[in-house]
């Protein structure tokens, strides 16, 4: 398990899966498909608008 802190808005993630590294790690087709799946989940916003997590200050 691993943490990851990024800051983000609404309309996309900063977070980028580098896909060699799953290659290198899991296999072609296999990390071919973690890749694709991490992209598709963490691709999409936490929050729908600039109002839904909050805002400082």
């Amino acid at each position: 398990m691993a943490g990851v802190i990024a800051v983000s808005d609404a309309g996309r993630r900063t977070i980028m899966i580098n896909e060699e590294a799953c290659f290198f790690v899991f296999g072609r087709i296999k990390g071919k498909i973690l890749a694709w799946q991490l992209g598709k989940i963490l691709s999409i916003p936490a929050v729908k608008d600039a109002q839904s997590g909050g805002q400082l200050g």
